[in-house]
């Protein structure tokens, strides 16, 4: 997903780092920064999923659930991270969970990072809405099979992310609801709503697939995003058409581009190349740098991606989408003009 600047000086900076970095890897080396760094903060959530993918990647048979971080190892994390990322991805379980999560957000504005953006369920908007001013963009999750497992709960969510855009004004962040196609999905009677929405209170639409045992069905995304990118206004949709058109096995190898986004897991071990391998350890980001542990993965599992491994049938496309935004950076530089 394209990186959003709130700071306009901040923004041209960003502007001028990234257009020398889309040149760099045009040449064929590796950007200055990579395009976004994810991190998990968190295991514990508000909610119970039923297609949640940390648990199925991290807490699966016979690994044993690592503690949450430390406030002091998240400090030791953005260390490594700053200077090296435009945009640090707060991921978790739920990160609004953390009781320091706004200590955390106000620490990682100090650092040398561009964009700070934020995935949530959005239950905690109400509660702890004096910290959603320190985020650019947040990334709601908002779908048909949420609805259908917490119905009440997110019909709240939509009148209460509304309020908190009221209350903040112009120190609401960008705000992204992100929707996790699945096959059953009907795009009238589903889809439509959130997206007129979405349309009236000017927020942002991604879709992502969802992951049945790690397998997607392409065809049935590419479907709702189509139908989507057609029926609301240009800026709506975040996702790319021509890369979703071309969504499958072979272009997402051909597409992928290796160093351009950084996995650490909930422990702090950078996994290479992405979170598809979360077996695919290297090292502890506490006590090497983010370079050095990408080097180590390559020495040590080679160059990806790999058609005779996960990447023969991706069942997510996010590095592919982040890679395409370096092959193709118009519309992300249009962001930071």
């Amino acid at each position: 997903m394209r990186f959003y600047v709130r700071d306009p000086v901040a923004r041209r900076a960003a502007y001028v780092e990234f257009l020398d970095d889309c040149r760099r890897v045009r040449d064929g080396l590796r950007p200055n920064r990579v395009l976004e760094t994810d991190i998990y903060i968190t295991r514990r959530c508000n909610l119970r999923c039923s297609y949640c993918y940390f648990r199925e990647y991290f807490d699966r048979p016979g690994h044993t659930p690592p503690p949450d971080p430390s406030f002091a190892d998240l400090k030791r994390l953005l260390d490594r991270i700053e200077g090296n990322t435009y945009c640090l991805v707060i991921l978790g379980g739920e990160p609004f969970s953390r009781d320091d999560f706004g200590e955390f957000l106000r620490e990682a504005r100090r650092r040398d990072i561009y964009s700070l953006r934020v995935s949530t369920n959005g239950l905690y908007l109400r509660s702890k809405r004096e910290v959603v001013p320190l985020i650019d963009r947040l990334t709601v999750s908002f779908d048909c099979t949420r609805s259908a497992e917490y119905p009440q709960r997110m019909q709240q969510l939509l009148v209460d992310i509304v309020a908190a855009k009221e209350e903040l004004k112009e120190q609401f962040p960008c705000l992204c609801l992100a929707w996790t196609t699945a096959r059953h999905d009907d795009f009238q009677r589903d889809v439509q709503p959130l997206l007129d929405y979405a349309i009236a209170h000017n927020f942002e639409v991604k879709f992502l697939p969802v992951k049945i045992g790690r397998q997607v069905d392409w065809a049935a995304h590419q479907r709702i995003v189509e139908q989507a990118i057609q029926y609301a206004p240009p800026g709506t949709i975040t996702n790319n058409p021509e890369h979703t058109r071309r969504l499958g096995s072979d272009f997402l190898i051909t597409n992928c581009l290796q160093g351009i986004q950084y996995y650490i897991d909930i422990r702090g071990q950078f996994l290479y190349p992405c979170d598809e391998f979360p077996d695919q350890v290297v090292g502890s980001v506490h006590q090497y740098t983010l370079g050095h542990l990408f080097d180590v993965g390559v020495q040590k599992y080679g160059v990806f991606p790999k058609r005779n491994s996960v990447c023969g049938q991706c069942p997510s496309g996010c590095h592919s989408d982040n890679s395409y935004i370096f092959r193709h950076p118009e519309t992300q530089l249009a962001d930071l003009e």
